[in-house]
């Protein structure tokens, strides 16, 4: 049977590649010559800045025939197939099996033109709903790479580059459909393109790639960053603002992170053109951080990628602009590092890392930032920085599944010393992705972990309200929604993820990954990946101490979906009067005084949908040590918690006085050996503080402010849909009817912000009155709103609620709230 099959296959090769067989096919091709050809359609443009256009030109200076000219400057354009081409490898006789290339003709009139071919996919799986996903092409091979002024030919092999992908544990070449051509800008602001072509056969006159960047490596560049090295690292990526997109840090959103045991947020971004308001807001910001004791990292993108006028400065004046903004700003005792730019690839190699030089020549104190995508760029770039970012897009199309996560933090810690920490998507909008279920997150973000990952960025703690967000880019998700309504992954991270990374991680951060010895084995079922393949239920990894002191099994779920269960052999002569320790117990129970020990050469695993658990192999003598370091780092998490809650009882004469002699003493005894004693005083004083926070009129404030809160949520799910508004942009005429709904939720969200502001500053018997009217005006907005949804709404209610809140917004001003600078403001004046 298997002699017969492979005569069978070696019989088809002849037929499809011998004289004879079956000839080149075109599966499709455009010029633009037809009077109905189809103009090229905008998939996706970056944020704020419009969609761009597309049109049929005759303007033959540049082709001698009808073209299709994009102008925009960062966008995704596509020409759909009239008929989708399967890709399957298992079909014999398939496009699968044969040669396919893609082909176009551009013509970039000016620099700085950044461009590239491509095409879009979507994934075939069984039992699941097919996804679209974002167009990918081959910059190496198929992109414009700065040649201006003349016509490119540009080529890309499919088949190749899906190879190279499955690699990368992207997509299965086995199992999508190509929709469409594509075309990718970056920089522009105009591309022309020309005779798109899909075929088996290679086009004669293709251009050359452009010239491969000069290689640099980028280890020179490294520099270590022992403070970097000593923590462990759990941050939020964006949205950290206010819903009215203050540039300020709100006491309420900080707590919030503080019990997430967060300890560094992004924020407000600075850019070497911008002017000196700007620069001054990100001092504020600043001096915020240090007052509620978060480490920040400003989105500096003080290199010349993002602005265009800085591209024009010559080398010595961008460097002398970007250092005296470092040189300004290195001082303040809040300042984690330099964000300078992110997602870069390998066409960014020698600007950044030379940019990168001279912050951290101007600032020897403070290391560079970034977050690369999974490629090319983290893999020769990476070894460049003291933390390693990577932010993977990981739910939502053919090229990103929950599995790949894992997968990649595997494939970079292969090489890569430093820590590694991966920016987890908790979001959609745009670009297929999607919200991941809870089972999706926890395969993702503990899958990570386990193959070695040090840390996360959450994206993103909020995002605008969805009346205000663009049709077509809608964000959803986040850990909570503009008003702070948190979601089921923001609990997961509160109850589980925010203290396993400081116990836990602790031990796992001077960790590296290892092989697993054959001695050691999971017994469990199989389950099916994203990419169709069969793989264990349950993946056992390997991580070892750098010293040798011990060695962890990180034991994952597989799958986002069901429970699985399995065994895990650890037989004794393996174990070597070595004992085998239950970190996650510990983690869940910090307290236990003794190591929580497992017995026996059988472990029972059961795992919850994406879930894991992590095992330590020590001397027993060295296991007590363990525990002591994870409570040490827990205690120092802790702290920062409780310590926020005491410093804002006593600033609003709520209990005892805040006491920092009291913390200090604290920390000494954790840092003296005694963890444990300081750990069960911060939790002593963490149920005070709730008592406090649960009793009096501080209670009824924050009830007040609760109530703000639901009304306003549920009011902007009720009219999100009646409107689209960005800045202060006119309001399309079909939703002009809820614009009196807009501006009153947004002068109401205004109000909640200031409300809450208060809370952290005033006496709550200050407050008592303004929060009862405020709840008020809310709850009847809301039940206007929610009846209203389903018709075009009256704009009378508005305007009595309008008139209702300006009273409120006196009061305010007579506590001494001021409505700090938006985003909005500066717009305006830059």
């Amino acid at each position: 049977m298997k002699t017969t099959t492979m005569a069978s296959m070696w019989l088809l090769s002849l037929l499809l590649f011998l004289p004879g067989g079956l000839q080149a096919e075109t599966y499709f091709a455009e010029d633009f010559e037809r009077p109905d050809a189809p103009v090229p359609q905008c998939w996706w443009s970056a944020p704020n800045q419009g969609t761009g256009k597309a049109c049929l030109t005759g303007e033959k200076v540049f082709s001698g025939k009808r073209s299709a000219l994009i102008e925009a400057p960062y966008s995704y354009w596509e020409v759909v197939l009239p008929k989708p081409l399967k890709w399957d490898r298992q079909d014999p006789a398939g496009i699968g099996n044969r040669p396919l290339y893609l082909s176009m003709r551009v013509f970039a009139p000016s620099a700085p033109a950044i461009g590239a071919a491509g095409f879009r996919a979507s994934t075939v799986p069984k039992r699941r709903p097919r996804s679209g996903g974002a167009p990918i092409g081959d910059w190496e091979q198929a992109g414009v790479g700065g040649r201006t002024n003349e016509w490119l030919h540009l080529c890309m092999d499919v088949g190749q580059y899906l190879s190279r992908e499955e690699l990368r544990g992207t997509l299965n070449p086995d199992h999508i459909v190509l929709e469409s051509i594509s075309f990718y800008v970056s920089a522009g602001p105009r591309f022309y393109i020309d005779d798109l072509r899909l075929s088996t056969e290679r086009p004669a006159d293709c251009s050359p790639p452009p010239p491969a960047p000069p290689k640099i490596d980028a280890s020179q560049y490294f520099r270590r960053d022992p403070y970097l090295e000593s923590k462990v690292w759990h941050g939020v990526f964006g949205g950290v603002g206010s819903l009215n997109d203050d540039i300020e840090l709100h006491a309420d959103t900080i707590r919030d992170l503080k019990r997430h045991y967060v300890n560094f947020v992004f924020g407000i971004d600075y850019r070497v053109t911008g002017p000196e308001r700007r620069f001054r807001a990100v001092e504020r910001v600043l001096d915020q951080a240090a007052g509620y004791d978060m480490l920040f990292l400003p989105s500096s993108y003080i290199g010349d990628r993002y602005t265009l006028a800085a591209q024009a400065w010559s080398r010595e004046k961008l460097r002398d602009g970007m250092q005296g903004i470092v040189r300004r700003l290195k001082d303040k005792s809040h300042l984690l590092g330099w964000y300078l730019e992110e997602e870069m690839g390998v066409d960014r190699q020698q600007a950044a890392l030379e940019q990168k030089r001279w912050v951290e020549e101007a600032d020897p104190h403070h290391s560079v930032w970034t977050v690369f995508n999974a490629g090319p760029g983290v893999e020769v770039m990476g070894p460049a920085y003291a933390v390693v970012g990577a932010d993977d897009y990981p739910i939502g199309g053919p090229n990103a599944n929950p599995w790949a996560a894992p997968h990649r933090v595997a494939q970079a810690r292969r090489t890569l010393k430093q820590p590694y920490l991966l920016t987890d998507q908790i979001f959609s909008g745009g670009c297929g992705w999607t919200v991941p279920t809870l089972g999706q997150w926890r395969l993702m973000v503990y899958g990570a972990l386990a193959e070695g990952a040090n840390g996360f960025f959450h994206f993103a703690y909020s995002t605008q309200p969805l009346y205000r967000q663009s049709g077509g880019e809608r964000m959803t998700g986040c850990m909570v929604d503009p008003y702070g309504t948190p979601s089921a992954i923001h609990d997961e991270i509160e109850r589980r993820l925010g203290p396993d990374l400081f116990s836990i991680g602790e031990l796992l951060r001077t960790c590296h990954p290892a092989k697993v010895p054959s001695e050691l084995r999971i017994e469990c079922a199989s389950v099916e990946d994203a990419l169709e393949r069969k793989i264990p239920a349950i993946a056992l990894r390997r991580l070892v101490d750098a010293a040798d002191a011990y060695e962890i099994m990180a034991i994952y779920s597989s799958d986002p979906v069901e429970t699985q269960t399995g065994t895990l052999r650890t037989p004794a002569a393996w174990l070597d009067k070595r004992i085998v320790m239950d970190l996650s117990a510990h983690s869940a129970d910090i307290l236990t005084r003794s190591p929580i020990r497992i017995e026996g050469e059988s472990i029972a695993v059961e795992l919850a949908p994406g879930d894991a658990r992590f095992l330590a192999v020590t001397r027993k003598a060295q296991a007590p040590g363990l525990v002591r370091r994870m409570q040490a780092r827990r205690f120092e998490a802790l702290r920062k918690m409780v310590e926020f809650d005491c410093r804002w009882l006593a600033r609003v004469d709520v209990g005892a006085p805040y006491s920092a002699k009291e913390w200090d003493k604290l920390q000494r005894q954790a840092d003296r050996g005694n963890p444990l004693k300081a750990l069960r005083a911060a939790l002593k004083r963490e149920q005070q503080n709730q008592e406090l926070l649960n009793t009096g009129s501080l209670a009824a404030v924050r009830r007040h402010l609760e109530t703000v809160r639901a009304c306003l949520s549920a009011s902007d799910a009720a009219i999100g849909k009646w409107s689209v508004r960005q800045q202060d942009k006119p309001f399309p005429p079909e939703v002009e009817p809820g614009k009196s709904y807009c501006v009153t939720l947004d002068k109401l969200s205004e109000l909640f912000v200031a409300y809450g502001d208060l809370v952290y500053r005033e006496p709550p018997d200050r407050l008592l009155k303004l929060g009862a009217a405020l709840a008020e005006v809310c709850e009847r907005f809301r039940t206007l709103a929610t009846q209203e949804a389903s018709s075009v709404p009256p704009t009378k209610p508005c305007q009595l609620a309008l008139a209702e809140l300006k009273p409120l917004e006196a009061q305010l001003a007579e506590l001494g709230w001021v409505r700090p600078p938006t985003n909005a403001d500066f717009w305006k004046a830059e």
